[in-house]
């Protein structure tokens, strides 16, 4: 059966590669980029155990927490909103359920006075799901009130944030208050290295990509449908008084750039 499935995967489009220069992240970009909000609307990315008002209310409770502590300390400066960046915000329904959480807790402490203004910024890599932030009513009534702000922003690449609504470019620095950022299922998108510890030798994965079928455009999103990963592990660190393994795997393993 193993060689059977071996075979059926007889085409390397990449590797052995570092995970974190591989073909794969490349794929998923433009699969997120080509298919914007569809991506959740359609059950493509599973959401809601990460997106749901639960989880929504968890966070409100965290950053209300964190700036109830700053305004203790006389951190905060009353003049200049607190920013709040989500960053890979996808369809922006969490987006929503955090603000609309976080806006009901100080209405509830607060009144009508609460003592710090927010603006929750919400980005992504790509424009695709501007369009729909834009038109989304329940997004929109936010954008009016000035507590909703979005802009395209590249968390491998980019280091300012140009704000769509208030024309606003937010560099380090350019603040005064601190910034309060948001991940929520982003990080298994941003490129990354594997590690292993085996007999206490540290060894790092490279990842080969298969398919049953010539690719010849190796970063189209549809192979992450019809791909096997496969990984080998070079030692980079024996194990103290240990020589190397000199196995297949670290044989075959490129050298480190």
């Amino acid at each position: 059966a193993g060689a059977a499935a071996a075979e059926a995967f007889a085409h390397r489009v990449e590797g052995p590669r570092r995970l974190s220069q591989s073909v794969v992240w490349e794929q998923m970009r433009r699969f997120y980029a080509s298919q914007g909000v569809e991506a959740w609307a359609k059950g493509i990315v599973p959401f809601f155990i990460t997106c749901n008002a639960f989880i929504a209310r968890a966070y409100a409770k965290v950053v209300h927490a964190y700036l109830k502590d700053l305004l203790a300390q006389g951190a905060l400066d009353a003049a200049e909103p607190v920013h709040i960046v989500e960053l890979g915000v996808g369809s922006g329904k969490l987006a929503f359920l955090v603000l609309k959480a976080l806006l009901e807790r100080f209405e509830e402490f607060y009144g009508d006075e609460p003592p710090v203004r927010i603006k929750y910024v919400m980005t992504d890599f790509c424009d695709a799901p501007f369009r729909f932030w834009r038109g989304h009513r329940s997004l929109q009534r936010y954008i009016n009130m000035g507590v909703l702000d979005y802009c395209k922003f590249d968390a491998c690449a980019d280091s300012a944030l140009h704000l769509q609504v208030s024309g606003r470019t937010i560099r380090p620095g350019s603040l005064r208050n601190p910034v309060l950022v948001l991940a929520n299922y982003l990080f298994d998108s941003l490129p990354a290295d594997a590690y292993r510890v085996r007999d206490g030798a540290l060894q790092e994965g490279l990842l080969s990509v298969l398919s049953k079928q010539p690719e010849p455009d190796p970063s189209d999103p549809a192979i992450l449908s019809r791909f096997r990963p496969e990984f080998t592990w070079r030692t980079l660190r024996p194990a103290s008084g240990a020589p190397s393994s000199g196995t297949a795997a670290d044989e075959a393993a490129p050298p480190l750039d």
